[in-house]
Order: C-alpha cells, then sequence, then structure tokens
C-alpha cells in the first residue's frame, strides 16, 4: 500500500475523514479470506480479501448515499447490501478490481443504517479496502 500518498475523503454526518476507520469500530465482519489489516498508516485499518473466497460486512452510517471504496485487487469483486439481498443474490452487483488504487462506486439499492457487503467469490481474485467515503 505504499505509494498512495494522500486520500480525499468526504465527510458525512458522524464521521471524521477516516470513515473506514469509524465504520470498522461499529464492527467490520471479515469471514473466510477476508481479514483486518494495516492500512496506508500505521494506525488505520484496511481491509483484504482473497486470494481465494470470503467476505467483509462494512456497518453504513445512518442517513447516507451509496458508498464509495479505495481499493485496488486483481480478478474481479462482488457486493451487496443489506444481509438478505447478499444471501438470496437478488441484487448482488460484480465489478473489476481496479489494478492501482481508484475510488469505486457501489451503486445499488441500500438500505440507510444497513451494511454493505463485499466478497471475493474467485480463486484467483483479491482486494485491498483502505478507505470507504459518501459523497452527496
Amino acid at each position: 500500500m505504499a505509494g498512495l500518498v494522500a486520500l480525499s475523503s468526504c465527510i458525512a454526518e458522524g464521521y471524521s475523514d477516516r470513515d473506514l476507520d469509524a465504520a470498522c469500530a461499529r464492527g467490520c465482519n471479515p469471514k473466510g479470506s477476508a481479514r483486518l489489516t494495516t492500512g496506508i498508516t500505521t494506525d488505520s485499518p484496511a481491509l483484504r480479501i482473497g486470494p481465494g473466497v470470503g467476505e467483509v460486512t462494512i456497518p453504513l452510517p445512518l442517513s447516507t448515499p451509496p458508498p464509495q471504496i479505495l481499493a485496488r485487487g486483481e480478478g474481479s469483486f462482488e457486493y451487496c447490501f443489506g444481509m438478505d439481498e447478499c444471501e438470496d443474490d437478488t441484487d448482488v452487483h460484480s465489478m473489476p478490481a481496479p489494478y492501482v488504487f481508484a475510488w469505486r462506486d457501489l451503486y445499488g439499492r441500500h438500505t440507510y443504517g444497513g451494511v454493505v457487503v463485499i466478497r471475493i467469490a474467485r480463486p484467483d481474485s483479491w482486494i485491498d479496502i483502505v478507505d470507504v467515503r459518501w459523497v452527496r
């Protein structure tokens, strides 16, 4: 994650300029190949999913638009909002992981104050998530 010099972030109500810190303080839940690791700085978190099947659940603050993630990886990843949509695949979205760190919009139907689940479903894919933000 070296080489990423600066992070830009929009401040949503109740969040600081390090929104992933705040979200994970509320309970990021890694499963499978997903793990919480060190972020851009030694005192900030990051999430790594893969290689291999895994997922992480990130809580969303109240009254926010859909999130963006600052990420890089290989292959593709999936995401969905709310546990019900993820379990029955009714509103699961897929997109390629950016090769270099870039902000990716996570559009779709979501519940304010719910969760976003980001997952890797292919054994050869992985993604590093170093921040999340909400752009109005």
